[in-house]
């Protein structure tokens, strides 16, 4: 089902509240891949940022305009342009990540069929895409290579 008023999901959960329920869907999404011991060490040896979800952050009844989302992609992209880290993973909204990977594809990998899929397809709940991302594009396209894993296949949107 698609959320009205925004492209992504009204959130109940803050802070830490995200981070466990993140977590818990992946211990049981993921069981079947991997040991429980193998995915709580590596939960471990991650760091999460909070800052950004400590309070409520989509108050009820806001929508989101074409240009506020476009001016949300930008600044994530922003952030992952100048990360000091060579990976990162992130978590979000199916919706989210679909008008990312469209509006950031290459024109060099936009033809490939998974990303017109991406482009249009929606992530099940813990799917999970690799991105390759070329940080000398800045925002013209610096999504470079995309892959699906650990079993994720893409939903038909709608």
């Amino acid at each position: 089902s698609r959320t009205w008023g925004g492209l992504d999901t009204h959130c109940t959960k803050v802070g830490e509240e995200i981070l466990q329920g993140c977590q818990e869907e992946h211990r049981t999404e993921l069981s079947f891949v991997t040991s429980e011991k193998f995915m709580v060490s590596t939960f471990e040896q991650m760091q999460f940022d909070l800052e950004e979800v400590k309070d409520t952050w989509w108050p009820p009844g806001q929508s989101e305009s074409t240009k506020q989302l476009q001016a949300r992609l930008e600044e994530f992209m922003y952030q992952l342009l100048f990360a000091s880290q060579q990976s990162i993973v992130v978590f979000g909204h199916s919706l989210f990540f679909q008008q990312l990977m469209r509006r950031f594809f290459s024109d060099s990998y936009r033809p490939n069929e998974l990303a017109q899929r991406l482009s249009t397809g929606k992530l099940p709940n813990c799917g999970v895409v690799r991105l390759d991302l070329d940080p000398s594009k800045m925002l013209d396209g610096p999504f470079v290579k995309a892959e699906l894993v650990l079993g994720t296949t893409l939903h038909s949107e709608g």
